[in-house]
């Protein structure tokens, strides 16, 4: 049996990657439950993640995560919405697969949805709470590109890849909330670049639709940088 238990809401599925969390060969499916209630907190979000083996997916030893497991970084909070997006790839170049999940509406100081993600790591043991980071914008928390804003949504969609070369994966991130100047929910998307000291804060860009090419512009509602479900607003 999967861990936990189905409820009205949870939204199951709505976002999921796969990788290997273990390093055992295997792929294994992380699926979220976005509109799943946490300790009381009103559809804070939560992770189910199956394991893979030689038989296919199973059930057994499945795992249930959340902001308030043990050890995650963070706490969940009324409409959270964790797991608006999930990647899988290696940040830290050690083979096994790790998992970035998009808090989009999760609250930042006064900033209501203003956004946030969350990096999970992979091992023999797959994915724990055990090191975990979040990451939001602002040069005065993380140093992420841009600044803390209401409905920014910022993890709405989120991506893995090793966009420089040197074997640790960067983070990508859409902001579809972003608003430009006289272009509201114009949208962007965030940058930050992984190193052998982990993901770095400094050196992050952001790119939207007047950065990207001359053919490009920003206007309002494009939403760039991917998913803006209607449930965020």
């Amino acid at each position: 049996m999967v861990a936990g238990d189905g409820r009205a809401g949870d939204l199951m599925g709505i976002t999921l990657a796969m990788g290997d969390v273990q390093g055992d060969g295997f792929a294994d499916v992380v699926v979220s439950a976005v509109g799943r209630d946490v300790t009381g907190a009103t559809d804070a979000g939560a992770l189910y993640v199956l394991r893979g083996s030689a038989q296919g997916i199973r059930p057994a030893g499945s795992r249930y995560l959340h902001a308030d497991s043990t050890d995650v970084a963070g706490t969940a909070q009324p409409g959270d919405r964790l797991g608006s997006g999930l990647a899988l790839g290696d940040l830290n170049d050690d083979g096994v697969a790790d998992l970035l999940v998009g808090i989009a509406g999760q609250a930042v100081g006064a900033a209501s949805r203003a956004g946030a993600v969350l990096a999970l790591y992979g091992g023999p043991s797959g994915l724990t709470g055990v090191g975990s980071r979040q990451f939001h914008a602002g040069t005065a928390t993380t140093g992420l590109a841009d600044k803390v804003e209401s409905l920014d949504v910022f993890g709405a969609s989120v991506a893995i890849g090793d966009l420089d070369g040197n074997r640790y994966g960067d983070l990508v991130i859409g902001v579809p909330g972003e608003d430009h100047p006289r272009a509201v929910d114009a949208g962007a998307v965030v940058l930050a670049y992984g190193s052998e000291g982990g993901t770095a804060a400094a050196g992050g860009r952001m790119f939207h639709g007047a950065n990207v090419g001359s053919q490009s512009q920003r206007e309002r509602g494009d939403r760039w940088g991917g998913l803006f479900p209607i449930y965020l607003r």
